[in-house]
């Protein structure tokens, strides 16, 4: 690691001590503190996933099997990554773990400080944090980019089909460079009947973009929703530091709108990744 990590208390110890149905838990006990806690659950999600290679296999599912098989790859460098790692930050103060981080970007083992726990209503003993207010990546695992011709190879469809999920918005976090576009192995095209609300967000300035979408530089957030009964009709709701606005789009103004997005690196999609701790 090339990080100085500091760890401060943030909280006292028994805001990490929560009574539930007259049975205190103790929420440092509920969380990786450890690289023996860590391995273990490298070892769990590995298993879920294995399962899950196998159901697509059986099922002839080419974009799941493909995806499930990169995954299990990258963990299984993760846990020996995890298991030579000389030096690990030991947690010492309650509200500290570690978190394992699976995206379309890559994997990653984070420290994180938990500021605000809340139990579960209908598991009373499964915990999860509602913030987090320091987070620290300790090792991180990027995936390969694939051109469209090998991504198409490797889901078993043809490139034309790849580059139509892209125009859709069905691959949101593909890579535009120059004019071939970068997806990332971990990426799993959205292939659902139904529209997959999507979540943008951009922080610097927009420069050079066409007149026609001039009006994003006064947000700096954009929600794509599909209408409930008509699936023709999206809403795109803006929020900015001053201002809000919604428009109302049909099929062909939300698919332009968010090629524009997905082809500009000035704007990131909110990953759907998954975390586990």
């Amino acid at each position: 690691m090339d990080k100085e990590y500091k760890f401060e208390m943030m909280v006292d110890r028994e805001d990490y001590l929560h009574l539930v149905d007259e049975k205190w838990f103790d929420v440092d006990a509920a969380f990786m503190k450890n690289k023996k806690d860590i391995i273990r659950q490298i070892d769990h999600i590995i298993e879920d996933e294995t399962k899950g290679l196998a159901e697509a296999e059986a099922e002839g599912d080419s974009l799941t099997r493909a995806l499930y098989a990169e995954r299990i790859e990258m963990l299984n460098k993760l846990r020996t990554r995890t298991e030579s790692d000389i030096f690990l930050p030991m947690p010492e103060y309650s509200g500290w773990a570690y978190e394992i981080y699976i995206g379309t970007d890559g994997i990653r083992l984070q420290l994180i400080h938990q500021c605000d726990l809340r139990i579960d209503d209908n598991d009373p003993e499964y915990m999860f944090p509602t913030m987090i207010d320091q987070e620290y990546t300790v090792i991180e695992l990027k995936p390969k980019y694939l051109s469209v011709t090998e991504f198409a190879k490797s889901r078993g469809v043809e490139p034309v089909t790849v580059r139509q999920w892209i125009r859709r918005g069905k691959i949101r976090d593909a890579i535009k460079a120059g004019s071939e576009w970068r997806i990332s192995t971990l990426a799993l095209p959205m292939t659902g009947r139904r529209y997959e609300s999507a979540s943008y967000h951009w922080d610097e300035d927009l420069e050079n973009i066409p007149e026609e979408y001039s009006y994003l530089s006064d947000y700096n957030n954009a929600f794509f929703v599909q209408d409930e009964n008509d699936r023709k009709v999206f809403y795109l709701t803006l929020i900015g530091d001053e201002k809000e606005n919604e428009l109302v789009l049909n099929t062909q103004e939300r698919e332009r709108i968010e090629y524009f997005m997905i082809s500009r690196p000035e704007f990131k999609v909110y990953d759907r990744g998954r975390s586990y701790m």
